[in-house]
This record gives C-alpha cells, structure tokens and sequence, in this order.
C-alpha cells in the first residue's frame, strides 16, 4: 500500500522534532530518529524516504541541483544542521574524504598497511624514519634489512609514501611547504584569500562568482570564507 501522505508542514514538524540541537546555533544538529548502520538518519518526508541531512538542507534552501550530494563539513553522519551542509558531486565527496584521510587512501590509492601490496607496518615505518633521524645509518641498509627497494625507503623519508613529514626537513619548513600557495596543488595565493574573505563578508557576491572569478570550486571558496581552509591566513 502507498505511504498514506501527513502534509508537508506536518512531516516538517516530525522532522525537527527528531533532531538534538544541544549544541547550539552553530554546533551540531544531531539525528536522533532511525539511522542506517553507517550512522545516517532517515525519514518519511511528503511520502518519500530521504536521508536525513538531505532533507534538512532541502527545507533550509529548497535548492539541490540534480546529480548533487549533500556532503558534511563536520564528517558527522547522523549531524543536520543546515550551517554544516555543502552542495557537491560525488568526486567532490572523494576529494573530501581523501583530503582529510577518511577514505584509507590518497588520490584513490590505500596508504601505509591498508595497502594489500604494502610490505610494512605503520609501526615499521616508523621506525624506520626514527632510525634514519638518528644518524649512522644508510638507506640501502635500511632497504636489506626490511627487505624493500632502496626508493621505498627514500619515499618514507621524503613523505612520499605512508604519509607523514619529509624527515628531512625541520618542522617549519615542513609546515611552510605544504601549506597554501606553497602547496604543490595550490591554485590561490595568500592575499586573494584574503580578498575572497573580505568581499564575501561585505556581501553582494555569491560563492558561484567568487568560484568562476578565481577558478576554483564552490566547495573550496565555501571552506576559505567559514575558515575551514586556509585557516593560517588571517
């Protein structure tokens, strides 16, 4: 039998009852209705079933693009507060996720011993760069004796595999060369970061326009104006 419809302002009214706002107007609004095993709420919402942080940005915006996801900037499943939401394609949520190493992986590939092909544990590789920072050891000595190739144990020193700093490195050259324009994918410089932020603030541009103008995506200016991304720039 068909879902017997409430009324849209009815189903609005179930909806939020359904959420926990303790944290506040700008924390997290947590689902505390039924959830699928990955922590996500769901609902009945004008006789269809959404996802329950779709359904809380569509009620706050009314405004989801065909073939958009919703994705989090919290990285809270069960969180619905609208503040929290972005719009985004699903490569969008897969450069998230890698970006903040939810996903196992970088650029698609399992890093460090969730790799099935990796020969090494994390705690191996660390101490293999713990070694290394020690002195009196060379890395083809480190290579014989973990039984790797010499570059693999160049990449661990370098950072270029299992993640981690270039050992090499003092801690603020490592801090200066992966941060901002000084990132190797950089596409903005730290003075129009600052420029987006300020002519976002004083209002009449939308984040599309300040996307196009800077060539960038939506989701990158969303993350510069709430501070989310290039937060060492002031």
């Amino acid at each position: 039998m068909p879902r017997t419809k409430r009324g849209v302002k009815e189903d609005t009214r179930i909806f939020w009852s359904q959420v926990n706002k303790d944290a506040g107007n700008t924390g997290c609004w947590l689902w505390i209705g039924k959830k699928t095993p990955y922590g996500y709420g769901y609902t009945v919402f004008d006789g269809k079933t959404w996802v329950a942080h779709r359904l809380a940005y569509h009620l706050n915006t009314h405004n989801i693009l065909p073939g958009k996801k919703i994705l989090h900037s919290c990285d809270t499943p069960a969180c619905v507060q609208p503040l929290h939401l972005w719009p985004g394609t699903q490569a969008d949520n897969v450069a998230d996720m890698d970006a903040k190493g939810r996903r196992g992986t970088i650029k698609g590939q399992r890093v460090g011993e969730k790799n099935p092909l990796a020969k090494l544990t994390d705690a191996q590789v660390a101490e293999i760069r713990q070694r290394y920072l020690g002195g009196n050891i060379m890395q083809k000595d480190l290579a014989r004796e973990y039984g790797v190739v010499n570059s693999a144990i160049s990449h661990i020193i370098r950072g270029k595999r299992f993640g981690g700093p270039d050992i090499r490195r003092s801690a603020k050259e490592n801090s200066a060369a992966i941060r901002g324009e000084h990132h190797h994918e950089g596409k903005l410089a730290a003075d129009a970061v600052k420029s987006i932020r300020i002519r976002y603030a004083a209002g009449g541009v939308k984040l599309h326009d300040l996307a196009t103008e800077y060539q960038v995506t939506k989701q990158m200016i969303w993350r510069i104006v709430h501070r989310k991304a290039w937060v060492h720039v002031e």
